[in-house]
């Protein structure tokens, strides 16, 4: 947790949510933000109200995506 990723890609799992959530995926691709979190299947929870919350209104928008769709571009320092 605390390394910035890349979203990469819209995964192919919200293929059947409802198009707010598709829209939020499709807007996050190309920026940046930090894990916040990690669930049982491994999929990182994203906060991406910056770029999310002025487009489809809401607070502080979250997605959890796989892995496979982001790039670390830089990790957390380590605890001194």
């Amino acid at each position: 947790m605390g390394d910035a990723v890349l979203v990469l890609a819209v995964p192919p799992s919200v293929k059947g949510m409802p198009r707010e959530t598709r829209r939020a995926f499709r807007l996050s691709v190309g920026h940046q933000f930090k894990i916040r979190g990690r669930n049982k299947i491994g999929w990182l929870e994203l906060n991406v109200g910056r770029v999310v919350d002025p487009v489809l209104g809401g607070f502080m928008n979250t997605i959890w995506i796989e892995p496979t769709c982001v790039r670390v571009v830089r990790r957390k320092a380590p605890a001194a």
